[in-house]
């Protein structure tokens, strides 16, 4: 009984924290939340609150990775997937020469989408997916996983939300990509778009 009044105390003071954050003209201000911890795929920034309480459009979360190639590689075999295009000792560039690189499976980038709604929306269910690929991820790539809320639709018992979602690779002034920390970011090259429907069962606008 205590843990259920706890748990109604915390869901207030988001409601509260959302309702100061938005202007008198009912816009989200850009504030940016504090990062949660997702382990392996890192801190999840954005404005979408844990709980999902007071989602709204405009409302965005993402998530900073880099995949290394055992990760790759375990990846392949779980999904059965033995494409030698992700396998080191494969992996050629343009000029046939050998590449360190292995290209990162597509589904495997993809899968960040659903783990930014999983950690910070415990209990959502994804409904819908559709993405195209637009330009390859390879390991040891700084890239960046982002779901942007486009639609919510309230429903008897729960909300339906849209989202874009798309992952970005940082790049320098050659078209090369760089590192978490590199002073020399051109932008952010897109690599994976698409559009996702989730839902959220229980939440109310």
């Amino acid at each position: 009984l205590i843990e259920y009044y706890l748990v109604q105390v915390m869901l207030t003071m988001n409601r509260l924290v959302h309702q100061i954050l938005r202007g008198r003209n009912g816009c989200r201000s850009a504030v940016i939340f504090r990062g949660v911890n997702t382990g392996a795929n890192g801190i999840i920034q954005g404005s979408i609150a844990m709980g999902g309480v007071g989602i709204s459009v405009g409302d965005f979360a993402q998530v900073k990775r880099i995949f290394s190639a055992d990760e790759v590689k375990e990846y392949g075999k779980l999904i059965g997937d033995d494409n030698p295009i992700h396998r080191a000792q494969d992996c050629y560039s343009s000029n046939e020469e050998l590449s360190p690189r292995v290209i990162v499976h597509g589904m495997f980038s993809a899968s960040l989408f659903s783990s930014i709604f999983g950690t910070l929306i415990p209990g959502s269910v994804y409904r819908s997916q559709s993405f195209n690929f637009h330009s390859p991820i390879y390991t040891n790539e700084y890239i960046i996983g982002r779901v942007d809320v486009t639609k919510v639709k309230d429903l008897r018992k729960g909300l339906l939300v849209t989202c874009e979602t798309t992952v970005y690779k940082k790049v320098d002034i050659e078209g090369e990509t760089t590192k978490e920390d590199s002073d020399c970011v051109l932008g952010l090259e897109k690599c994976v778009k698409g559009t996702a429907q989730v839902w959220l069962p229980g939440l109310r606008p």
